[in-house]
């Protein structure tokens, strides 16, 4: 159990390098796939749907913070509005962690099965 928790504690160190301001969301994203993960394994009836739900939520925070920036500069470009006051930070590593999210759920579904 200690080594977990050095585990954990260290991800978000790493996490929150790139700005604590970001930590809440490794915080939120770690969360809600861990309650996905934990809901597959205890009603087994309803694994699937979870799992597409945590595969669109993983995909779609990614997405979010991947095509924020372009989507708000081809917008300023077309109307000269910008859709966000400031550009948004891309956080360290979301793209792992994300995809690693997506592998837990699909080891979650396997387990369920």
């Amino acid at each position: 159990m200690a080594a977990k928790l050095i585990l954990v504690a260290s991800s978000l160190l790493f996490y929150a390098w790139s700005g604590l301001h970001l930590l809440p969301l490794a915080l939120a994203s770690m969360g809600v796939n861990y309650a996905i993960g934990s809901v597959m394994h205890a009603r087994r009836v309803l694994a699937r749907p979870l799992f597409y739900v945590g595969i669109l939520f993983n995909l779609g925070l990614l997405g979010a913070f991947k095509y924020a920036t372009f989507v708000s500069n081809n917008v300023a470009a077309l109307f000269g509005q910008s859709l966000f006051a400031q550009a948004m930070t891309l956080p360290l590593a979301v793209s792992f962690q994300q995809i690693a999210s997506c592998g837990h759920l699909t080891a979650c579904l396997k387990l369920s099965a």
